[in-house]
């Protein structure tokens, strides 16, 4: 949507990122094997991760 900002309180949104997070590592751990799709999300999620913009 334009023009659309999120009202989410930042406190609410990081319970849900945490949440979110929660679910991919239980996931992860259950895998047995991951797809070539998925090696590049996750790939690019660490990328992101470890960017200076993110640290503090």
């Amino acid at each position: 949507m334009a023009g659309y900002q999120s009202m989410m309180p930042n406190h609410e949104g990081e319970q849900h990122l945490l949440a979110a997070a929660h679910h991919v590592v239980k996931a992860l751990r259950a895998a047995k094997n991951l797809s070539d799709d998925m090696r590049k999300v996750l790939g690019d999620l660490d990328g992101t991760l470890v960017q200076d913009d993110w640290k503090h």
